[in-house]
């Protein structure tokens, strides 16, 4: 059974100023980089045998759907062990989106095991950070940059156990 994701990968200049923090990061507190560049987390890690359903859902929805506005800047948290890059919308935007992931979970078997995310973000930090937390959040105080940008693409990533990393099975780009 292979393991898929769905995310909105962001092009320039939020994957610019997100590869840079995740550099600074790594740097100053030797902790782990993201495995995934610059991205939203639409449908999170999941297992299936047969993904064409979904595939089939995903385009259609790419084909009908128009690229979202978002502003994507600023420091947010999860706990002790995540820190992000806040993602802006409208509730039009959220509530679409939203609807596609409430949709795509009825379209393959292992549904139970996803959840929707309630708070959409551009994860910078997440692996064994606890320890370090108060000092990533003090480093990254003041990151207040902010850059518009667009939910303008879904992105099916598959694991690969011999590359261990995900890598781009499928990419459906959202109308300009």
């Amino acid at each position: 059974m292979s393991r898929y994701l769905i995310v909105n990968l962001f092009s320039d200049p939020v994957k610019k100023h997100h590869s840079e923090l995740v550099s600074a990061l790594k740097e100053h507190f030797s902790v782990q980089p993201q495995k995934i560049g610059a991205h939203m987390t639409l449908i999170p890690p999941f297992e299936c045998e047969d993904i064409l359903a979904l595939v089939r859902y995903t385009e259609l929805y790419a084909k009908t759907h128009k690229r979202m506005p978002v502003i994507v800047g600023g420091i947010g948290s999860f706990r002790d062990n995540v820190v992000y890059l806040k993602i802006q919308m409208t509730q039009e935007a959220e509530q679409t989106l939203i609807q596609y992931i409430e949709k795509a979970q009825t379209h393959f078997e292992s549904r139970a095991q996803l959840t929707t995310p309630h708070v959409f973000h551009c994860t910078l930090v997440s692996r064994r950070i606890s320890k370090k937390f108060d000092m990533i959040s003090n480093y990254l105080e003041n990151e207040q940059k902010l850059f518009n940008s667009y939910i303008d693409n879904l992105t099916l990533l598959r694991w690969s156990e011999d590359e261990q990393q995900w890598i781009v099975e499928k990419q459906y780009h959202l109308h300009p």
